[in-house]
C-alpha cells in the first residue's frame, strides 16, 4: 500500500537542498527581494507572535498595501528604486506604512531614524 505522508516526508529531505537553492535564488529577484520585505512588514504589523510587533503594530503602526502586487507596483513604478541592498524605512515613525510614508535607506540611515527611547538609568 502507499504510504503518501512517508513519501512526501523523504521526498523532502531528498530535494531540501534544491528547495533552498530555488528559494533564495528567487528572493534575489526584485520580485522576489520585495515580496519578502512585504511580508516581513504584514507580519510585524499584524502577527503579535512577531518578536518587533510591540514596535509596530502594537504602537498602532499598519501596512496600507493591500497585497504584494500592489506594494511592488508602487515601489517599481512610483519609487522608481533599486532596494536591494538597502532597508525600507518609514519617513514619519508615527506614521504606517503607505503611498508617500515609506523609502528605501541604507542601514546606517534608517538607524539615525528612530523614535526616542527612555534611558532606563534616567527614568525614576
Amino acid at each position: 500500500m502507499f504510504d503518501r505522508k512517508k513519501y512526501m516526508k523523504e521526498y523532502q529531505r531528498i530535494h531540501k537542498t534544491e528547495k533552498a537553492r530555488n528559494s533564495k535564488k528567487y528572493r534575489s529577484t526584485l520580485v522576489g527581494c520585495l515580496r519578502e520585505r512585504f511580508n516581513r512588514m504584514k507580519e510585524r504589523c499584524n502577527d503579535p507572535r512577531h518578536p518587533r510587533y510591540k514596535d509596530y503594530g502594537g504602537r498602532g503602526i499598519h501596512c496600507f498595501f493591500n497585497t504584494s502586487d500592489e506594494f511592488i507596483e508602487y515601489i517599481t513604478n512610483e519609487l522608481k528604486i533599486e532596494p536591494r541592498g538597502l532597508q525600507i524605512d518609514r519617513i514619519d515613525n508615527d506614521r504606517n506604512y503607505e503611498p508617500g510614508n515609506i523609502r528605501f535607506v541604507t542601514p546606517k540611515v534608517n538607524c539615525n531614524n528612530r523614535r526616542e527611547r527612555i534611558n532606563d538609568s534616567m527614568a525614576g
